[in-house]
C-alpha cells in the first residue's frame, strides 16, 4: 500500500512538472510578443526551496548528487513565485545535469 502511495505521489509530481513546462513555453511565447504580465508578491524562500530539493531529488539520487540547502527560514523575497520556481529548476536541475557522478 504504501508504495503505491509512492508513485502516485511521484505520478502527481511529474503532471505538475509537465503542466509547468507547458506553461513555461506560453510564457516564453509571451515574452517574444512582448505580453507577459509579472505576478510580484513575498516569497518565503524556504518553502520553495524545499519544494524545488523535493521535485529534483529523484534526479539527484539517480546520479549520485547531494544538495544541501542554507538555513532560509523567515527570509521572504519580493518575486513572481512561478518564475523564481523556473528559474530554481533551472539552476538545480543543471547543476546536477552537469555535476560529477558523486558529486
Amino acid at each position: 500500500m504504501r508504495a503505491g502511495l509512492h508513485d502516485q505521489c511521484l505520478r502527481e509530481r511529474a503532471e505538475r512538472g509537465l503542466h509547468r513546462r507547458a506553461q513555461f513555453e506560453v510564457d516564453l511565447q509571451q515574452v517574444e510578443h512582448g505580453g507577459l504580465t509579472l505576478r510580484t508578491g513575498g516569497v518565503e524562500a524556504a518553502v520553495l526551496v524545499r519544494e524545488v530539493e523535493t521535485l529534483l531529488r529523484p534526479q539527484a539520487h539517480k546520479l549520485g548528487v547531494s544538495s544541501h540547502a542554507e538555513d532560509l527560514a523567515g527570509v521572504i523575497v519580493e518575486a513572481d513565485e512561478q518564475r523564481l520556481r523556473q528559474v530554481l529548476l533551472n539552476l538545480g536541475s543543471n547543476a546536477i545535469k552537469y555535476n560529477r557522478l558523486g558529486g
